[in-house]
């Protein structure tokens, strides 16, 4: 390996293998400078979608100038036919690396780091350029804490046709993907900065913000499941920090950071609280602010509340020896006798007798009206059809999810969902939905039907979808679904 050259390019290392290339570390003899060349596989040479990503990358990369963003210096094919990409070698290791190592940063490296990228990234838009796989392995720091992004090759030019992929597929990495990606729709800047935001999330917790068994699994969860606030895993994350990250990761693109100055913005105050409170001594450097790469101890001490710069008052700690669990537990478990105490009091108060003949009776008059009133209260509606709906459903999104993962990795549809139990994508008890009726992948419409409330396929009471997700046909609406559908469609005409 140490004598092999590329043109005037000594190569001298591995530093990286990927599913379709390999990155070296290399010598340019003609100015005496270390750099990196990643090298397309032999077996993807004559491969029109792996060659089509290389070359993307090459496009996209050579237009880009900037600091955040690893330069690309040439572009070739060797001897052998393999195209080629010189770029400039970062001395140092991928954010997934720092996480993996538990290496101990502050939460104002943290935030010094994300800002970096988010500058990387801002560069790329403004030259049209969307990444689509921003991830800790596509970070990487150099040793003066210098970030730069790297892989552009699922990046994206807008305005162009340039990615033709198999139809329902794709792109991105499964933990840090935006859900509308998951779904097959097609994404825009907003779902980079959702994997950022999931890729600060990781930072910041040492935990991805969804995981499972399978992809189809992971990417179910970034659509439907809700997120956990990363003070949950990590009581030190600052309230104004956890605010960017939910922010960032806003299941609708909407609701997200729509530029990447706003986003910024955010960012930077964020760490210009953080360096005030370090020079005002109201803490110490890098005791209390230590990053969930390594998780605090039960023993210790742990906040009460994120601590903020944008918040002043008290800040109470769990007496020591607690864990940070019991100790919530235990302030939920308050919270619900306090509301319970007042709960029982107002119905106190509405049973009370206000007549003199109702008066008469005394405490059985009272406690014969409270017991009619907690009757009545607790009578619920029947919700048994609406879980039902609304889980078959969400069972049908995960088998479009997962018919996706199938045709990623085959390149063709399922002629069956039995093919996507022999890959290990799901399960066979995963056939059926929620009323115990067979669910099938029909490969001829590429629809997929669930026989719904009367257990039989093929009447109109069946849940038909297509390969996208789309629901084509369903049966009818539980009446607590369109009651919150139309509150929905009515707050939304306020704002």
């Amino acid at each position: 390996m140490t004598s092999r050259k590329i043109g005037p390019y000594t190569i001298v290392g591995s530093l990286a293998r990927g599913a379709t290339s390999e990155v070296l570390k290399a010598i340019d003899e003609d100015v005496n400078r270390v750099v990196a060349i990643k090298l397309l596989s032999p077996e993807f040479v004559r491969n029109p979608e792996a060659l089509e990503r290389f070359e993307r990358e090459s496009r996209t990369v050579t237009r880009l100038h900037h600091p955040g963003v690893a330069a690309i210096h040439e572009a070739g094919v060797t001897l052998e036919g393999q195209p080629y990409l010189v770029m400039e070698y970062v001395d140092g290791r991928s954010l997934r690396e720092l996480i993996s190592n538990k290496t101990d940063l502050s939460f104002t490296q943290q935030l010094n780091l994300i800002i970096q990228a988010a500058e990387g990234l801002g560069a790329a838009l403004s030259h049209s350029i969307i990444h689509r796989d921003i991830k800790p392995a596509n970070l990487m720091v150099d040793r003066d804490w210098h970030l730069k992004v790297v892989d552009f090759g699922l990046a994206k030019i807008i305005g162009e046709d340039t990615y033709k992929s198999v139809a329902g597929s794709v792109m991105g990495t499964p933990r840090y993907m935006a859900p509308e990606i998951a779904l097959g729709r097609t994404g825009d800047y907003r779902s980079d900065i959702y994997s950022l935001g999931a890729t600060f999330y990781h930072l910041l917790t040492g935990r991805p913000p969804f995981d499972g068994d399978t992809p189809a699994a992971v990417m179910l969860q970034h659509v439907n499941s809700p997120l956990a606030s990363p003070h949950l895993l990590n009581p030190h994350v600052p309230a104004d920090i956890c605010e960017i990250v939910l922010k960032a990761m806003a299941k609708d693109p909407t609701h997200r950071y729509q530029d990447y100055d706003e986003l910024l913005s955010d960012l930077k105050a964020a760490k210009m609280g953080r360096l005030a409170r370090e020079k005002s001594g109201r803490f110490e450097v890098g005791e209390i602010e230590k990053a969930a790469v390594r998780h605090a101890p039960a023993a210790e001490p742990v906040l009460s509340r994120p601590p903020s710069y944008m918040t002043e008052g008290k800040v109470t700690a769990a007496p020591r020896g607690d864990s940070y669990w019991t100790w919530r537990a235990n302030k939920r478990l308050k919270a619900m006798g306090v509301l319970l105490a007042i709960g029982t009091a107002v119905l106190i108060l509405a049973a009370w007798p206000t007549g003199r003949e109702e008066s008469g009776r005394g405490l059985r008059s009272i406690v014969g009206a409270l017991v009619s009133r907690l009757t009545l209260w607790g009578e619920a509606p029947e919700d048994a059809y609406f879980n039902q709906y609304t889980t078959s459903l969400d069972k049908i999104q995960y088998l479009v999810l997962g018919v996706k993962e199938y045709v990623v990795a085959t390149g063709r549809y399922p002629s069956s969902l039995e093919d996507l139990v022999e890959r290990r994508i799901i399960v066979k008890t995963e056939f059926l939905d929620a009323w115990g009726g067979t669910i099938r992948f029909e490969p001829q419409t590429r629809l997929i039907r669930a026989a719904g409330p009367d257990g039989i396929l093929g009447t109109g009471d069946d849940f038909v979808a297509d390969e996208n997700g789309r629901v084509l046909q369903r049966p009818a609406e539980p009446e607590r679904l369109a009651v919150e559908k139309d509150t929905e469609l009515r707050e939304r005409g306020k704002k």
